[in-house]
């Protein structure tokens, strides 16, 4: 009997030392597999959230570690930063990642082909993939339970000279200065560019290059006096204001075009609506209703963009550079839970102009069907809007 209960321990032992390895494992690589959506044929790869596309390479991550796609091969795990130790290593565990729904553990920004800049767990870090380094340089001002996540996905970004971008984002209540912070050597110091008094906005939203003029634009929120949408031209030292004060300027990102700039809104109590703005005249106009709020923007060509919708639905859009728009891809959502991230379909981070790839990257994040997968889809499958007519 007592070498029967030591088998039966023994066993134990390992049944929950390979529960543990599995919630903790990385995979080293992780495969496109064929599958069809909407009646044609893509691939998808399963467990990660999007970061960056640039049509050729595809950065992803899982948990903390950072996956690379190159040419549409399979994604290979290619380094992770380790945060500090306290309750971000919550994270290492897929079981409570799904639990809490918090897939969006990192933020990333390639420079170059081996040189990344990440966010995670209320850091920053610099990685040198060549040298297989990782240089934690800078801590997050609104990071954590009642404080914030740091900065949204597209509130960071890249202008022309190389300099680094990133807007705070914080959800405490009480009145607090928020930032455009700047680094001019690649990720290695910091300092505070722009800065809204307290009480002025409470978090920014987007801050993303314009390729045409290379104007830094910023995007924030929530009430309508915290909305704001303006451009600078002197490294984020000043703005322009474009729209200030209503929910048609409350918006998580941008898609420009030569002649306009188009976003989707992010008002939670009024209908979404797709804003074009006329670069020339400077005057917004109200165009398609959209069934959410859009999180996720992304240039498809120079007359189409991609809106990755949120929290009440989790779809994707086409909207077209005269404003008009169609919905394309529909994942299904669970019932909203009071507190946590909701569902929605995020779209990459990067530029795909002077690419000769023909796909499109899309990420279903918190839907029934997928809690965290990338899909990759020939562009022609997108289809066009029908001018006048949202659908």
């Amino acid at each position: 009997m007592v070498g029967l209960a030591v088998l039966i321990a023994a066993a134990c032992s390992v049944g929950a030392f390979i529960m543990w390895f599995r919630e903790l494992r990385s995979p080293r690589r992780i495969p496109w597999r064929p599958t069809t959506i909407n009646g044609f044929s893509a691939m998808f790869a399963d467990g990660l959230v999007l970061q960056h596309d640039d049509g050729d390479t595809v950065w992803a991550t899982r948990g903390y570690a950072v996956y690379r796609s190159q040419g549409g091969s399979a994604f290979e795990r290619v380094l992770g930063p380790r945060p500090r130790l306290g309750k971000a290593w919550g994270g290492y565990l897929a079981s409570l990642r799904r639990r809490f729904g918090y897939q969006e553990l990192v933020e990333l920004l390639p420079l170059g082909d081996e040189g990344l800049v990440v966010f995670a767990a209320g850091d920053v870090y610099v990685v040198d993939l060549r040298a297989r380094t990782i240089e934690r340089t800078h801590r997050l001002r609104y990071f954590g339970r009642g404080r914030g996540r740091g900065l949204m996905a597209f509130g960071l970004t890249r202008d022309q000279n190389g300099a680094i971008y990133f807007g705070e984002y914080s959800t405490e209540l009480a009145a607090r200065p928020i930032c455009i912070w700047k680094s001019a050597d690649e990720g290695r110091s910091w300092h505070k560019a722009f800065e809204f008094p307290a009480g002025t906005v409470r978090h920014i939203h987007t801050v993303q290059l314009d390729p045409y003029t290379g104007g830094l634009w910023v995007g924030t929120g929530d009430r309508n006096e915290e909305c704001y949408v303006g451009v600078s031209h002197d490294g984020a030292a000043s703005f322009q204001w474009i729209a200030q004060g209503t929910q048609t300027c409350r918006t998580c990102g941008f898609v420009f075009f030569p002649d306009a700039v188009l976003w989707g809104m992010d008002a939670d109590h009024k209908p979404n609506r797709l804003i074009r703005l006329h670069r020339e005249k400077r005057t917004m106009d109200t165009h398609a209703e959209l069934p959410g709020v859009t999180f996720y923007h992304r240039k498809l060509d120079e007359n189409r963009a991609l809106l990755g919708l949120a929290r009440k639905v989790a779809e994707i859009w086409v909207a077209s550079v005269e404003g008009d728009a169609c919905r394309w891809l529909s994942w299904s959502v669970p019932p909203l839970a009071p507190h946590g991230p909701g569902p929605g379909v995020r779209l990459g981070r990067g530029s795909t102009e002077g690419s000769a790839e023909g796909f499109v990257h899309v990420n279903p994040i918190r839907t029934v069907e997928h809690e965290a997968a990338i899909f990759r889809i020939p562009k022609s499958a997108v289809p066009h809007p029908v001018a006048g007519r949202a659908r």
